[in-house]
């Protein structure tokens, strides 16, 4: 059995014209949200291991933003280029290969492939995976994408 947690960075900012799509920071919404869903995990109890961040900016400041909120022992995460991927075929691919390794596996990237992974890998059917939202899947076999969406949590829950 494997263990999936999924964390759609926080909402970015459009102020910066200038900056490429991969440099975006969050704004002040994504910043808040952040703290929001620091708490919420805390509270239900999860543990972040083996965390991988996509490279891009928003992506890298929302698992900063938890972990500076984050009760007891802290963590620490690897920033991919991998991971600054908008497909859930690419982003199961790159599971695979991690899953070999490990049982258990923290994701920070983007839509619309965080949510179509989480459609194709569970067992419930997703409109959207929001901003800073976290889901948690259990996972049977990835080759046959035989999985259980255990835990979704969204900042607006807790609002």
């Amino acid at each position: 059995m494997k263990t999936l947690h999924l964390i759609r960075h926080a909402k970015s900012s459009w102020d910066y014209p200038h900056l490429s799509d991969h440099q975006r920071p969050l704004n002040k919404r994504g910043r808040k949200d952040t703290a929001i869903m620091a708490k919420a995990l805390n509270e239900s109890g999860v543990e972040l291991v083996n965390i991988y961040s996509s490279s891009a900016t928003r992506a890298q400041q929302t698992i900063q933003g938890i972990h500076e909120r984050w009760r007891g022992q802290g963590f620490a995460w690897q920033v991919t280029d991998e991971l600054y991927e908008f497909s859930a075929s690419n982003l199961w691919h790159w599971l695979t290969v991690k899953f070999v390794i490990a049982n258990e596996l923290t994701l920070v990237s983007h839509n619309p492939g965080l949510t179509d992974l989480i459609n194709q890998l569970g067992d419930s059917s997703l409109d959207n995976f929001p901003t800073c939202a976290y889901a948690q899947l259990r996972i049977k076999d990835i080759d046959s994408c035989d999985g259980e969406l255990r835990l979704f949590l969204k900042p607006k829950m807790f609002k």
